[in-house]
C-alpha cells in the first residue's frame, strides 16, 4: 500500500443558533485532509487551523502533499509521517 494523494476538504455553514457565535461570526468554517491510498482505502483528519483560518489548509496540505505522496507499508504510521513532515518542514 502507498500513499497516492493527499486533498483538503473544506466546509463552511451557518454558525448556528449560539448568540455569541452569530454576533462574532456568521458562519463556521472547517477542514478536513483525505489521504488516499493505492489499495482505495481513505483516511480522514480534522484540522484546527480549519476553524480559524480554513482558507490556508489548501496551501498548507499543498506543500505537504509531495512529502507523504508515495510513502509505502513500512513507513506508514502517524509517528513516522509526523518526523517526515516535522524533518521537511523544520526552518
Amino acid at each position: 500500500m502507498k500513499i497516492t494523494d493527499v486533498k483538503t476538504v473544506l466546509l463552511t455553514g451557518p454558525s448556528g443558533n449560539d448568540p455569541f457565535l452569530q454576533s462574532a461570526r456568521k458562519k463556521r468554517s472547517a477542514a478536513f485532509i483525505e489521504i488516499h491510498t493505492d489499495s482505495g482505502l481513505t483516511d480522514i483528519g480534522e484540522t484546527y487551523t480549519g476553524y480559524r483560518a480554513p482558507e490556508i489548509v489548501p496551501e498548507i496540505v499543498a506543500f505537504f502533499a509531495p512529502i507523504l505522496i508515495g510513502v509505502a507499508d513500512d513507513q506508514i504510521s502517524p509517528r513516522r509521517l509526523w518526523q517526515r513532515m516535522n524533518r521537511c518542514g523544520n526552518f
